[in-house]
């Protein structure tokens, strides 16, 4: 009886044995094949990984995200070399009387990097008056944090990476006026930059601020300063005689403030051309997903100071990837954030200006 009891527990092992390399056996062939991993979209980190979660669930976005929560990657961030970016301009534009002249200088990096930081001069015979940035994200998604007046001449931007990286190049706008008869020191010094920084650190910072009395709003930005994952850019947008801006930490906390910039050139009547004008024109783009844009072009007769734009999510989160002068109107990007779907809009705002006529 012992014996036929051995035999019969011996037999159990054998079988168990046999089922747990049949199993084994059956999950190395769904790891190794091809179609999977190709459907999935896997690195072979992510393979290594989610292992465990392929044989039972399909990977959703938020399982990779959470994933990638608990296994980020290097806290090393590579900036661009800037000795050799490349620079340029493109032609000049008039207002409708051919008095009043403005061109668009840029620089674009010539390094791919998770961040990027540039700044961007006018020539010696404008002043600036307004700017722009364009982050040419590869797949995941690069995003505005910052696009402003550092001074009279000169406007920087910056650009992340949010989450999952992305090496892209940043190209940096400014955008100079000149006017006919006009000593351009002269101009120079008829324009103002006010800013105004929000006073505590919010998820969901925003800020204003309005030009100097006796000014016209010609153009702003934003500086969005986050402070680890990723506070981003979502509006940068004139409104009456302000600019209004706002930024968003999307799936990590990441509290910060944010500091308006507003651009004014004063309301006095200049050689040969008098008394100056300035319109503000809007339009507004619905999304489904993705990538979205919006132009928004100027009326006859008026010239392009400074692009404003905006984005709305209505679930995980739309940000601004590009808010630039596309002649002779302002073009803004939007995008969701990578694995996560958002369908929302996209606002796109030109601020002009011409001679008075009156």
């Amino acid at each position: 009886m012992k014996r036929i009891l051995i035999l019969f527990a011996i037999t159990l092992m054998v079988l168990a044995c046999t089922k747990n390399v049949a199993t084994d056996v059956e999950i190395s062939k769904t790891l190794s094949d091809a179609n999977v991993r190709e459907n999935l979209n896997l690195a072979p980190r992510d393979t290594m990984s989610l292992n465990k979660f392929l044989t039972y669930k399909p990977i959703t976005p938020h399982i990779r995200d959470s994933l990638n929560e608990r296994e980020p990657r290097s806290g090393k961030m590579f900036y661009a070399n800037k000795s050799d970016n490349l620079s340029g301009s493109n032609p000049e534009y008039s207002d409708g009387t051919g008095l009043i002249h403005l061109k668009v200088f840029w620089v674009t990096s010539s390094n791919t990097a998770d961040i990027q930081e540039l700044s961007v001069s006018v020539g010696s015979d404008y002043a600036m008056v307004g700017g722009g940035a364009w982050a040419h994200y590869t797949g995941n998604g690069a995003f505005l944090t910052k696009s402003m007046p550092l001074n009279s001449t000169t406007w920087i931007s910056k650009s992340k990476d949010h989450i999952v990286q992305d090496l892209h190049n940043l190209t940096v706008y400014a955008i100079g006026m000149r006017i006919d008869g006009v000593d351009p020191a002269y101009l120079r010094s008829k324009i103002h930059i006010t800013s105004f920084q929000s006073t505590t650190n919010s998820n969901s910072p925003t800020a204003s601020v309005s030009v100097p009395s006796g000014c016209l709003l010609v153009g702003g930005g934003a500086d969005d300063q986050y402070n680890g994952y990723g506070n981003i850019l979502i509006s940068s947008r004139p409104n009456m005689n302000e600019w209004d801006v706002a930024g968003q930490a999307y799936r990590r906390s990441d509290p910060s403030k944010i500091t308006a910039y507003a651009i004014g050139i004063e309301d006095i009547s200049y050689p040969n051309v008098g008394h100056l004008q300035v319109a503000v024109y809007q339009t507004q783009t619905a999304v489904l997903s993705g990538e979205g844009d919006c132009y928004a072009d100027a009326t006859t007769g008026f010239a392009l100071t400074c692009p404003g734009g905006y984005t709305i999510s209505h679930t995980y989160g739309r940000l601004l990837v590009g808010l630039f002068p596309s002649e002779p109107g302002a073009q803004v990007i939007s995008k969701d954030t990578p694995g996560f779907l958002d369908y929302g809009s996209v606002g796109a705002y030109t601020v002009a200006i011409q001679k008075r006529p009156y």
